[in-house]
């Protein structure tokens, strides 16, 4: 996972939405 928490390997600009709209 990156600084962000996002899972590494995927399209990070979408994981990130994601997390936003997910709050």
């Amino acid at each position: 996972m990156n600084e962000d928490g996002v899972p590494t390997g995927i399209d990070v600009e979408l994981a990130t939405e994601a997390f936003k709209r997910m709050g």
